[in-house]
């Protein structure tokens, strides 16, 4: 297994990876909700940092366009390649001849230096990284493992060919969610709601109870939280209900002071397990 340090930018997670036979480094989003390694060729003039594959030995060039396309509006035109790709500076743990888009125009990277997919499964015709790794005899297994801090003064980790109990206060805490169907993604199935506790502050199995299968996706790559349109009013009134919130465009709900202990966490029961969303996790500081 390895275990490589993860950046919490707030709106998203990234990693370094190390491409080419020179390990250029590059901060990317890690997305579980795509499978494909995006970086940007030095000819998109507004993109943030590029690789020159001319300083590769390990580069091999292709002719083949292609583009992909993200649920936010942001895309990628390129060309698909193949070249080394590392998760260490030094190359000790290495993907060769792995295939990736190097894009040529771009929207919505402006903040990163590229993406790299985790996804599920296959639904392109590119390599999937972790499982590379494992073919390529680099990790023990293909399992693949986050633990995302709350902050960014508390060091987030990604571990590849394994995973790391000792940030869980014991192993029994692990709650197994079945996926649902074949979908690329990780889907698991949300069986009910509840905001806050029941009366005289203990919480109780209750809330409200899905009358159908509702899937919700893992998926590191989304900032937000996503619920269905029925649920989300419902949610949010009791949420702010006795709350200093104020309403504002798009649905928002601000509260111009840090005042998330008079918010409830917001409860939902997964794998027979009620999963608890404190309220510092479901409101963002914007200073």
């Amino acid at each position: 297994m390895i275990e490589v340090n993860v950046d919490n930018q707030l709106a998203f997670y990234s990693t370094n990876v190390y491409l080419g036979s020179a390990r250029k480094a590059f901060n990317v989003l890690i997305d579980t909700g795509s499978d494909i390694l995006v970086i940007q060729d030095p000819s998109c003039t507004a993109c943030q940092k590029t690789f020159d594959s001319s300083t590769s030995t390990t580069f091999v060039d292709s002719t083949t366009k292609d583009s992909i396309s993200y649920l936010d509006g942001s895309y990628v035109h390129g060309y698909k390649v193949h070249d080394t790709l590392s998760l260490t500076s030094t190359g000790s743990v290495e993907a060769t001849n792995f295939n990736f888009l190097l894009g040529y125009s771009q929207k919505g990277f402006t903040d990163m230096d590229g993406l790299i997919g985790l996804s599920r499964t296959y639904q392109t015709h590119y390599d999937m990284f972790w499982k590379q790794l494992h073919v390529q005899g680099q990790i023990p297994s293909s399992t693949f493992a986050f633990y995302m801090a709350d902050s960014v003064s508390d060091q987030s980790t990604l571990q590849i060919g394994g995973y790391d109990t000792s940030n869980l206060k014991s192993t029994s805490e692990i709650t197994y969610l079945p996926l649902l169907g074949s979908s690329m993604f990780y889907v698991v199935s949300v069986d009910a709601w509840q905001v806050g506790s029941t009366a005289g502050g203990a919480f109780k199995p209750s809330g409200y109870t899905m009358s159908y299968i509702s899937p919700a996706i893992l998926d590191t790559g989304t900032t937000l939280m996503l619920v269905p349109t029925e649920f989300y009013h419902p949610i949010m009134s009791r949420i702010v209900e006795g709350t200093p919130a104020i309403k504002a465009r798009g649905g928002y709900y601000i509260d111009y002071c840090d005042n998330s202990v008079l918010y409830p966490s917001l409860y939902l029961l997964m794998g027979g397990t009620w999963m608890e969303v404190p309220a510092s996790s479901y409101m963002f500081n914007f200073y």
